[in-house]
């Protein structure tokens, strides 16, 4: 069984025909903090670490989150943060390169969340840290294919932020959990029917809570505007989606996250020289990435696709010919795949030029 996630998820990385990637959404390239009494301490380490994960720099992001938690040994917020910066820098690869780490970070930031309970009682704070890693886990459960155990682990975080919101109204951040629920409770159902998704809500309700996190937070509005540029192009607005898009790479020029919708909205456009430039330059950088095989790969297909829609079947063929002769070879499900889709795509393209020809 494999799990498609909508492609409006912020960071869902393109592969073949649909956006793989399990419910990774809930890992949310942001942490909730906005609406929470938060120290000073808390809202800077939460933002350093935010804009370095949304620009691609998790090893540093890493070394941010230990700090604080070296220095903050009981506030489950240093290792709730490492455990985002370890699920988007395997996100990002279309990998688990640290299933170690990442867990680690889980049960800690779940203990430390237990002792602070004890400590000051359930309160929106402890319900959102716990609401999020739990979040994160159930995306780990279903990259790992234990999809009863990811579903239920994820609709139990939905039902902490839930919680979170009802203690603290101005607590907008589980606004970003719960909109993008609300957008993909359809298509969900559509690939996991025999869960029941009985909670109220619609796309576009979801999109009315994404846009409010993304107005009022401080630090969780940067995922909900990476969501919304996707939804943004699947509803055809193509305007909001491009303000999003240059607002979030003036900010974070490396983020690998948001180029990839970058690429999605100029194919949605027809703008493929423009489509053609980004994949290009996704291509060259994940050649550099560790573990980015799969991410070079996929960079390389949207390639071949957006020639071919460009009529360039030439260019197309030299696109898959890449995949082809770096991965054939290669002993890894995900770039079989891959190479499948790109001899598929070769020979579409060889047939149309042919009958151009004609």
């Amino acid at each position: 069984m494999r799990l498609t996630i909508p492609p409006w998820f912020p960071g869902a990385l393109p592969q073949m025909s649909s956006f793989r990637v399990s419910l990774q959404i809930v890992l949310s390239l942001v942490l909730a903090t906005s609406g929470l009494d938060l120290s000073s301490s808390q809202k800077q380490v939460a933002r350093r670490t935010n804009v370095l994960i949304v620009n691609c720099r998790f090893d540093r992001a890493k070394q941010v989150a230990r700090a604080y938690r070296d220095s903050f040994p009981n506030d489950p917020l240093g290792p709730l943060l490492l455990l985002n910066t370890i699920g988007l820098q395997d996100l990002d690869c279309d990998c688990v390169s640290d299933a170690g780490g990442f867990m680690r970070a889980y049960r800690t930031t779940l203990a430390l969340t237990d002792a602070l309970e004890g400590r000051d009682g359930q309160n929106s704070y402890s319900l959102t840290m716990r609401g999020f890693a739990n979040a994160a886990y159930s995306a780990y459960c279903l990259r790992q294919k234990h999809y009863r155990r990811g579903i239920q682990e994820g609709l139990d975080a939905m039902n902490q932020l839930r919680s979170a919101q009802e203690l603290d109204s101005t607590n907008v951040e589980a606004d970003f959990f719960l909109g993008l629920y609300d957008c993909a409770k359809a298509e969900l159902k559509k690939t996991l029917w025999w869960v029941l998704f009985w909670y109220p809500g619609s796309r576009e309700e979801g999109i009315r809570r994404l846009e409010r996190c993304a107005a009022s937070a401080h630090i969780s509005a940067y995922g909900s505007r990476l969501a919304l540029a996707d939804l943004y192009i699947e509803n055809e607005e193509y305007r909001k989606s491009q303000q999003l898009v240059s607002a979030i790479l003036s900010k974070c020029p490396q983020s690998r996250f948001i180029r990839w919708t970058e690429g999605k909205l100029y194919d949605a456009q027809q703008r493929y020289a423009d489509a053609v430039a980004v994949y290009s330059s996704m291509a060259e950088v994940y050649q550099n990435v560790p573990n980015g095989s799969r991410s070079r790969a996929s960079a390389l297909l949207h390639l071949a696709e957006s020639h071919f829609q460009a009529q360039s079947f030439a260019a197309c063929r030299a696109a898959g010919d890449k995949i082809i002769t770096s991965y054939a070879s290669v002993d890894d499900p995900v770039l079989g795949e891959t190479v499948a889709a790109a001899r598929k795509l070769r020979k579409k393209a060889a047939k149309h030029a042919a009958h151009t020809r004609k």
